[in-house]
């Protein structure tokens, strides 16, 4: 396994059990961060929406990954209290060991409609 793909497969295990310390501390002080919820820039502001978020979370089992020099690409089914399991892949880019650009994509719409009921 490659060194940044570790990394990330850490961070995302960090975040989906809600360590928002732990997580965080893979997160460069510059990171962006895009998904079709949000668009966030610098680390405070990413680790914020991150935790809040994470709090829905309930595991998540990972289908694939791939990683090439910079870039790690993970794709997973994120199971949550509100909104069911989710199918969601993320693209990381890392520059000296952190994550600098996160890229999120997933089902949106199931997630602005609301939990179900």
């Amino acid at each position: 396994m490659s060194e940044n793909l570790q990394l990330a497969s850490d961070f995302l295990n960090a975040w989906a059990s809600s360590q928002a310390d732990r997580f965080t501390s893979y997160l460069d002080r510059e990171v962006s961060f895009e998904s079709p919820m949000a668009t966030l820039q610098g680390r405070d502001a990413v680790a914020a929406a991150m935790s809040e978020f994470a709090q829905a979370v309930t595991g998540i089992k990972v289908l694939a990954s791939a990683a090439s020099q910079d870039s790690v690409l993970i794709m997973y089914d994120m199971h949550t209290g509100p909104f069911g399991t989710i199918r969601a892949a993320e693209h990381y880019r890392f520059r000296d060991g952190k994550i600098v650009s996160d890229q999120l994509v997933f089902d949106a719409p199931a997630i602005k409609a609301g939990p179900p009921g």
